[in-house]
Parts: C-alpha cells; structure tokens; sequence
C-alpha cells in the first residue's frame, strides 16, 4: 500500500495516451511516406493574423514545408469511434476539426498539403492527405479575426461561429455523383494502364528477387563480385554514379527480431569485405544459376 507520504499514481486519462502515442504516429508516416519528419521548430505563426500554431512534425518542401499531425482515436474504446468519421487510409476523409487544425498549420507553413497520421481503435494506423482549400483558410482567417475583435472590444462574438460549408468539398459526401464529360478521362486512363504496368512489374520484381535470393543458397549474406559493366548496369537501377554503384556488393538475407527476412543490396562495411575475402565461391551448376554448357 502507499504511505501517508505517498501520493497515488495519477491516472492515465486520454490527453496521456495521445501525448504518448505521438511519437509512435510520426513514426509511422515516416516508414510510409519513406521521408524523415522534422521535429523541431515547431512553433509557427500566420503572417497577418493573430494565428500560432503548433506543429507535432513537418517535412521539407520548397514551396512550404508540409504539416504532419499525429492523432489517436478509440484507444480506451474502440467501439466508440465513428467509421463514418474516418475514411479510408489516404484519402482525405477525416473529422472536420482536424482538417480545420491542420489548414491552420498549412496557413503558418505555407504548404499546399499536409498529412494527418492517425492510430484508431479497431482500424490500426491510417494516413490522411488533406488538400489546402483557400475558402477553408478564408473562413479561418476571418474567424480569428473576429474573435480578436472581440477581445479588443471586450465583447461578446456575434451569433453563432461559422458554419464551414466549404468543408463539403474536403470530405466525400455518401451517394453524391457529379458527371465528368470525356474531355477529362484521360488522367483514369493513365491511371489504370499504370496499375496494370504496376501488376506486371511486381510480378516481375518477385521472380528476380526469387533468382537473386537462390544465389545465396544456405547463406544469409553474399558478396558480389561486380565488374565494371555490371556498375553501370546497377548505378541505373539504383540511381547512383557509376563509380559509387560498385560499393553495392552486400546482398543480405537477414531475420529481424521477429523472425521476418528481408532481401537487401547493402554498400558493403569494412568487416563484411574482410569476412567476404575467405568465403567460398558459390557452385554456380549445382544451384542451377547456370547452365551445363555454359563456358
């Protein structure tokens, strides 16, 4: 038990989990997005308003670095979050003041997008893109503006606080339909003769990775000998220079913690070289990576 001296531990309430949560959020979108979220610098302010925010992260951009809000939904109950609140994974469905908040911050960054990473109760980790509407940041701006009015005034607002109706343009409305006339099919086009490309290119991904992974046999790590034609050849793949692409010779087939592999091409560490120096050469024939007849 406590001692008189002893205060009780505080009970973890909402706010807690969330503030905790947020780190684990934007790690999340990081490994999505494959892009490092920036964590500092957080404190920005509206240019002409009276507006501060807040950021939890931001990514670099040349026109404006891109806001990235981490929220938490349902963690205590599950049941009690609203699908109908929150869309599907990319989309731009989201609650309202959400988008309201993150407009806000695209408004201090300047960026004409930003990205709200959510861990929900029952739905797992889902990544939003959220479109700058300028009648969303009009209806903001005046909002502040009338609110430090009233301040100043020392005053009580008007009526009621705005109604976003510009907000129907963010989120889907269910069963509505709009006509779209041939002039602009082509980007659906486009879009599905990618897709079927995307099919066809994961199908050919997976049988040379299939190749690549029988070249290490028993092993979990291969030297590869490259020569200078096959630098070239790999700096193209890769998207490097040429006289950097020889330095991706490490192929690895390790098990992380929880026991899952992954095939990587690695530039290979001083202690991998040396290890590689005395490694047996592979039986090309005997792992049929090479025909009988070949020279």
């Amino acid at each position: 038990g406590f001692t008189p001296e002893d205060q009780p531990p505080r009970k973890t309430d909402v706010k807690d989990i969330g503030s905790a949560f947020e780190s684990g959020c934007l790690d999340l979108a990081e490994i999505r997005l494959g892009k490092k979220i920036q964590r500092h610098c957080l404190t920005r302010e509206v240019k002409g308003t009276r507006i501060r925010v807040t950021l939890d992260g931001w990514l670099y951009a040349e026109d404006g670095d891109i806001p990235v809000e981490a929220k938490t939904a349902g963690i205590e109950n599950p049941f009690g979050v609203d699908p109908d609140d929150w869309g599907d994974d990319g989309t731009d469905h989201f609650p309202a003041k959400y988008i309201v908040q993150l407009h806000a911050q695209m408004m201090a960054t300047g960026a004409k997008y930003g990205y709200l990473s959510a861990v929900i109760g029952g739905m797992g980790h889902r990544l939003y893109r959220c479109e700058r509407q300028d009648d969303i940041v009009e209806v903001i701006t005046n909002a502040a503006a009338e609110f430090w009015a009233c301040v100043e005034e020392q005053r009580e607002p008007d009526g009621e606080p705005p109604r976003l109706e510009s907000l129907k343009r963010v989120r889907r409305q269910p069963e509505s339909i709009v006509r779209v006339p041939r002039q602009a099919i082509e980007p659906v086009i486009r879009w599905k003769e990618l897709a079927a490309k995307e099919r066809d290119a994961k199908a050919e991904k997976e049988d040379a990775q299939s190749e690549a992974l029988s070249m290490l046999g028993n092993a979990e790590g291969a030297f590869l000998e490259l020569h200078h034609d096959d630098c070239i050849a790999l700096a193209a793949a890769l998207g490097v220079e040429v006289e950097d692409a020889g330095a991706y010779c490490k192929l690895t087939y390790f098990a992380n913690k929880r026991g899952h592999r992954t095939l990587r091409l690695q530039k290979a560490d001083p202690d991998f070289l040396e290890t590689a120096a005395d490694a047996p050469v592979i039986d090309l024939k005997k792992l049929n990576l090479i025909g009988e007849d070949h020279e």
